[in-house]
């Protein structure tokens, strides 16, 4: 069962997957401020919010559960919104089930390049240096900036830091893998209008920082170089929660 939020009833409907350790909640201003117009489905990917843990910690069962819901819509068209994590899941959604998709706009997305063992090993380190909590309590703060709200900030990182740890630490090393073992291929077969909103990057010292005017990302090039109608743009001064 997929936990799900509706708001509105026009055509398209835009359905808004949230990030790795989040929840619908996180689009509300997004729901609010579209849902006069369009038919807004804001939902909770298995393993998250009140969606509970599924058998499956893998992209494509998390695609399945986006074109459950597409499915049941009941509109003719659709645009798939995807959040960090959440532009992956819509890729493979899309990819999976191409079906009334007509447009798919991605969110602060990132791309790990390299040899899938080398980055496998990296990410596993990083992910059980401090167990699964601990790598929460590390890596969700530098998502947020002096411009956050403190209140917002230590909410989003207590949800995550509540998720199953086992299922997300299996979610977090499959999705780093997606990207060395298949973000290339797939992205390049995406054959609808893609809208890219990038707000954060990753410095040297691994560190999110808010994008800037004329900066470019590898995900941002990835994008721009292999989908034929894409849109690129920057979200500046903000952080990963743009």
């Amino acid at each position: 069962m997929i936990n799900l939020k509706v708001a509105g009833d026009g055509d398209p409907a835009v359905i808004f997957v949230h990030g790795f350790g989040c929840a619908l909640a996180d689009w509300d201003a997004q729901v609010a401020h579209l849902s006069p117009r369009f038919k807004c489905i804001a939902i909770d990917l298995p393993g998250h919010g009140a969606s509970p843990v599924p058998d499956s910690h893998t992209m494509p069962a998390l695609a399945d559960a986006v074109n459950r819901v597409k499915q049941e819509s009941g509109t003719r068209r659709v645009v798939l919104v995807g959040h960090s994590l959440g532009t992956r899941v819509i890729t493979d959604a899309y990819l999976q089930s191409p079906e009334k998709v007509i447009g798919l706009v991605f969110v602060d997305g990132r791309y790990y390049p390299g040899d899938p063992a080398e980055v496998l090993e990296r990410m596993t380190a990083m992910i059980d240096g401090s167990g699964f909590k601990g790598f929460i309590a590390r890596a969700f703060p530098g998502m947020f900036t002096e411009r956050s709200s403190p209140q917002q900030r230590d909410q989003i990182t207590r949800r995550a830091m509540a998720m199953d740890p086992e299922f997300g630490r299996a979610l977090f090393l499959e999705s780093v893998l997606w990207d060395c073992t298949h973000g290339r291929e797939k992205i390049g077969q995406i054959r609808v209008p893609v809208l890219l909103l990038q707000s954060t990057d990753i410095d040297a010292n691994r560190r999110q920082i808010s994008m800037q005017p004329g900066m470019r990302t590898p995900y941002m090039n990835l994008v721009s170089e292999l989908v034929a109608d894409a849109d690129v743009m920057i979200v500046a001064g903000v952080g990963h929660f743009a």
